[in-house]
C-alpha cells in the first residue's frame, strides 16, 4: 500500500516572494500573506500524532487569540481521533472565537491518521517554524517525521522556511506574526545589508488648491497625473516650513482633492490659519480631535464659523511635489525618512506635523541614499539622507 501524501495549499490567489534579496520589500510580502486562508490535509502516524498533540498543547498553552483557538481546535480533533476524549491535553479556546476563519478535523486511515482543515498563513507558518527549530514549547516532543511533514508544509505554499530562519529575516517573521518589526533584535546587532539603493527625490512646487496668481495650481498642472511623495509647507517669516508629509500612488492631484475634501468635511482637525502663519500647531476656536464622523453633527452645527478658517487654511497650504517610480515599498520608505529627518530636527519638529504617522524603518533593510532638491529653498530640507 502506497504511502499517505500530505498536501497544502493556498484557498485563493498565492502570496509568495519573487526572491529573498531585499527584507524590506519581502516583510511587505510578509503583511500581505499573513492572514490568507491555507487549506492543509496531513498524514501521521499513530505515535506522530500523539507527539504533535502533546506538542501541540505545550505551545498552545502560551498562545493567545487565533493561535490559541487553532491549537484548541487542532487537540480536540485529535483526541476525537484517538478515542481519548477524556485527555488532559484539551486547551479552552478564547472568548467569542466561534467565528474565526480555522478549522481541524482528524480520522483514522488504515494504519494512519489525516489531520485536516484550514487556518490562516502565518499560523501555517508558525506549525512548519515548530519542524525546523530545535528549541521551544514542545518541540522536543515532535519525531523526525511530523517534523518534515510540518516543514514541507510551508514549501508547498512556496516560502523558503529554512532561509527565513536566518536572522536578517527576523523582521520578516515579525510581520507574519503581526508584531514590531525590531522585535527581539537587540539594539546594538549589526548584520550584513544589501547594496545601497540611490533615490533622486526633487520637489516642484509651490503649488496651491487655487489658482491665487501667484503659486501654480495644482489640479491644472500636467504634474497632477504623477505619484510619489510630497511635502504641505506654510510660509513662515518668509521661509516656506514643512508641515506634512505624505506618498501616494495615485496621482498627486487625486490625494491632494482627498487632503482638502477632508478639510472641508471636518474629517481633519481645523487649524488657526493665523497661528499656523506665526509657526504655531494651533487648532482652530472651538475644534476638537475626535473620531469622524461621531463629530460630523457639531461640525455642521458650527460650520458658518470654522469655515473661514478651513478655506485660510487650503489657500495657505503650500504643495510640493517630487515624482516616483518603483513600488509601494520605495514611496513609504522615501516618506519615512524625510518624515523622521524633521522630526529629528530641534529647530523643525515641533511645527512638523506632532502626531503624524510614519511607515516605519524596516531592520535590516538595503541601505537608501536619497539626494534632495527642491525648486525653492524650504527650511531644514538637507541635500542627503542616508538610511
Amino acid at each position: 500500500m502506497p504511502a499517505a501524501v500530505s498536501t497544502t495549499r493556498w484557498r485563493d490567489q498565492p502570496v509568495v516572494p519573487d526572491d529573498y534579496a531585499d527584507v524590506g520589500r519581502l516583510v511587505k510580502v510578509a503583511r500581505k500573506a499573513r492572514g490568507r486562508i491555507v487549506e492543509f490535509d496531513w498524514s501521521f502516524t499513530r505515535d506522530d500524532l500523539s507527539r504533535l498533540r502533546r506538542a501541540v498543547y505545550e505551545w498552545g498553552v502560551a498562545d493567545r487569540g487565533i493561535y490559541k483557538c487553532f491549537d484548541s481546535r487542532v487537540l480536540a480533533a485529535v483526541n476525537s481521533a484517538l478515542d481519548e476524549t477524556n485527555s488532559v491535553f484539551v486547551l479552552k479556546e478564547p472568548k467569542n472565537a466561534e467565528s474565526t476563519d480555522c478549522k481541524a478535523s482528524c480520522a483514522s486511515e488504515g494504519d494512519g491518521f489525516r489531520l485536516q482543515g484550514h487556518a490562516p498563513f502565518d499560523i501555517v507558518f508558525g506549525y512548519g517554524e515548530a519542524g525546523v527549530q530545535e528549541s521551544g514549547p514542545g518541540r522536543a516532543h515532535l519525531g523526525p517525521t511530523a517534523r518534515a511533514t510540518l516543514a514541507a508544509a510551508v514549501g508547498m505554499l512556496d516560502w523558503d522556511l529554512r532561509q527565513l530562519q536566518e536572522e536578517r529575516f527576523r523582521p520578516v517573521r515579525n510581520a507574519l506574526y503581526g508584531m514590531a518589526g525590531n522585535y527581539g533584535i537587540p539594539n546594538n546587532m549589526e548584520l550584513p545589508r544589501g547594496p545601497e539603493e540611490e533615490v533622486t527625490v526633487k520637489f516642484s512646487g509651490p503649488f496651491a488648491a487655487v489658482d491665487d496668481g501667484e503659486r501654480r495650481c495644482l489640479f491644472r498642472d500636467e504634474i497632477a497625473t504623477r505619484s510619489g511623495v510630497y511635502l504641505w509647507t506654510i510660509t513662515v517669516d518668509g521661509e516656506e516650513r514643512p508641515w506634512y508629509v505624505g506618498q501616494t500612488r495615485q496621482g498627486f492631484g487625486t490625494r491632494m482633492a482627498q487632503h482638502f475634501a477632508n478639510f472641508l468635511s471636518g474629517a481633519y482637525a481645523t487649524y488657526d490659519p493665523a497661528a499656523l502663519a506665526r509657526g504655531e500647531n494651533q487648532l482652530a476656536d472651538g475644534a476638537v480631535v475626535d473620531t469622524w464622523p461621531e463629530t460630523l453633527p457639531s461640525f455642521l452645527e458650527n460650520y458658518e464659523r470654522f469655515a473661514p478658517s478651513i478655506i485660510a487654511l487650503v489657500r495657505l497650504i503650500n504643495v510640493h511635489v517630487a515624482p516616483l517610480t518603483g513600488d509601494r515599498h520605495l514611496h513609504d520608505r522615501v516618506e519615512g525618512a524625510i518624515g523622521r529627518y524633521y522630526k529629528s530636527d530641534p529647530a523643525l519638529r515641533n511645527f512638523f506635523t506632532p502626531g503624524l504617522k510614519l511607515p516605519a524603518a524596516v531592520p535590516f533593510d538595503n541601505p537608501i541614499r536619497l539626494l534632495v532638491s527642491s525648486e525653492v529653498p524650504i527650511a531644514g530640507l538637507p541635500t542627503e539622507i542616508h538610511e
